[in-house]
């Protein structure tokens, strides 16, 4: 799932993964640390609140890219959810190679 994000977030600014929240990309000016010249890149972000995001628009992504029904690609993207908050709850974070790392907060988001 994690690919499918990585892809949608190269064409939209962000993208709402149903029950997890908003994946959004933000640029970051290329900058020196130390001696070294850190490259422009994107960081992404997740945020909790959803209110105003197309709730549909990452499970027809995914329609697209695996060529499958609406009802397939919302069962890929809940399964992997589910996981994902369940790893979260035994082990406190979950990495993604080329993504990052999902952690939970004090109040347990």
């Amino acid at each position: 799932m994690i690919n499918y994000i990585i892809k949608a977030l190269q064409t939209y600014d962000s993208i709402l993964v149903s029950g997890l929240g908003t994946f959004s990309k933000h640029y970051v000016s290329a900058k020196f640390e130390g001696n070294m010249l850190i490259p422009p890149q994107n960081e992404v972000t997740l945020d909790h609140s959803t209110a105003n995001d197309d709730e549909m628009g990452f499970t027809n992504f995914i329609c697209r890219e695996r060529q499958c029904l609406m009802t397939q690609a919302n069962d890929l993207i809940n399964t992997w959810v589910e996981e994902l908050l369940n790893a979260l709850k035994n082990n406190k974070s979950v990495s993604y190679d080329e993504f990052g790392t999902f952690s939970l907060n004090e109040k347990g988001k």
